[in-house]
């Protein structure tokens, strides 16, 4: 089960987390990235990830999202941005330098780095989600605060992709 939300330019959101919670995702190092693994059912283009913003009323962060290959460990796309966010909003888009072709049945890793006050978090995580057709299994990376259950990286903004012969990049 997941939440599926269209925006106008066709991109699909898939939601993993059920709940959001106003305690508090505090990095005990500044430097910590937060990561999910993911594989998905049908070939995608990957626009960028939901990311929560802040519990006070505006927060602004240094945040870099980048996207991996787990098989190849190579960067398929990173990009930076300033996030400005308020307590009335739980998620923000953060999206790739471009869209990014992911090949069904590969799997990827995500990490996003935020630099600011501390974020609200997501729980009650779903290992598995389907949103308009497309099955994505999600798990954890080792060592990483944010896991399949708890924390933040709670969705995935992509569009599906018509399949041409050899343009696939992973």
């Amino acid at each position: 089960m997941s939440m599926k939300i269209m925006s106008f330019s066709g991109i699909i959101s898939t939601f993993r987390y059920s709940l959001i919670s106003m305690e508090g995702f505090q990095k005990p190092n500044p430097e910590d990235k937060d990561y999910i693994r993911f594989s998905c059912s049908e070939n995608i283009l990957l626009h960028g990830v939901t990311v929560y913003g802040s519990l006070d009323d505006n927060g602004e962060y240094d945040t870099r999202v980048e996207l991996c290959s787990d098989d190849a460990k190579s960067v398929l796309d990173s990009n930076f941005t300033r996030l400005n966010t308020n307590r009335r909003q739980h998620m923000y888009e953060v999206m790739f330098s471009k869209p990014v072709s992911l090949k069904s049945g590969k799997q990827f890793s995500v990490s996003v780095h935020m630099r600011g006050p501390p974020t609200k978090l997501g729980y009650g995580g779903k290992m598995d989600c389907t949103s308009d057709g497309v099955s994505f299994h999600f798990m954890n990376k080792s060592g990483c605060r944010t896991t399949v259950e708890k924390g933040q990286i709670p969705g995935l903004l992509y569009t599906l992709a018509p399949e041409k012969k050899g343009k696939w990049i992973v």
